[in-house]
């Protein structure tokens, strides 16, 4: 038994070794290996100011957010893909929207994928009752640390500003909203089943409401290549 676990671990490490490609340029150095998910423990770093990323498991999707720093680019993952799993090394030399753009597309070539361009409108996060809102101002604390606790289908935000809060939604479900507002913070807890259940909950109980806006994005879809 013992000989053939040491067989099964010697065959995962050759085909990870043959998965792994690496990438060095004057701006940056990525290696990036497609590993399984069935990892019982991984430990992931990130630095920024220049931007460096050790991560011995990450899906796609957090890798890319982790990547992207551009507000007017926002990259959607086709429900195919969205387990892929990755051991990755980043180290930015020249840290820049361009240079982090060009690393994304890196990937997503070396992975055999590709981006689908399109523009959109952007939802904005506005206030419809600020009587509601007010019963959700967050409490004072000898801190005033933002707290975010997330679960399997919940999240519980304590000194989150409206405009951290959108990024939140943005990101749990995959949809493209926005907050001007870094002044109101708040305490609260709502369901992450789906964003149109979400969206009636937080406008009852929060007074909060997410309208067309005028600012567009562009968004990447990144999908099989076929």
């Amino acid at each position: 038994m013992k000989h053939l676990t040491l067989l099964f671990l010697l065959l995962s490490l050759s085909c990870s070794k043959d998965k792994t490609k690496t990438f060095t340029t004057k701006d940056y150095h990525l290696t990036l290996t497609e590993v399984g998910s069935f990892i019982a423990r991984s430990t992931n770093t990130t630095t920024s100011n220049p931007l460096t990323i050790n991560a011995e498991l990450i899906k796609l999707k957090p890798l890319i957010n982790t990547i992207n720093n551009n507000d007017s680019i926002f990259y959607k993952i086709d429900n195919s893909i969205s387990k892929k799993t990755l051991k990755v090394n980043l180290e930015v030399i020249n840290d820049t929207k361009t240079i982090r753009t060009n690393i994304i597309a890196k990937i997503i070539a070396s992975l055999n994928l590709k981006q689908t361009k399109t523009e959109s409108t952007l939802l904005e996060l506005v206030v419809a009752d600020s009587s509601k809102v007010y019963k959700h101002f967050a409490k004072k604390s000898s801190t005033n640390e933002s707290k975010i606790y997330t679960s399997k289908d919940s999240i519980a935000l304590k000194n989150v500003s409206l405009k951290k809060f959108a990024e939140i939604v943005n990101k749990q479900f995959n949809v493209e909203t926005f907050s001007t507002n870094n002044t109101i913070f708040i305490d609260y807890n709502f369901n992450t089943t789906d964003f149109e259940t979400a969206k009636k909950h937080i406008l009852k109980t929060l007074g909060l409401k997410f309208t067309t806006s005028n600012h567009k994005k562009t968004t990447y879809l990144i999908s099989k290549n076929k």
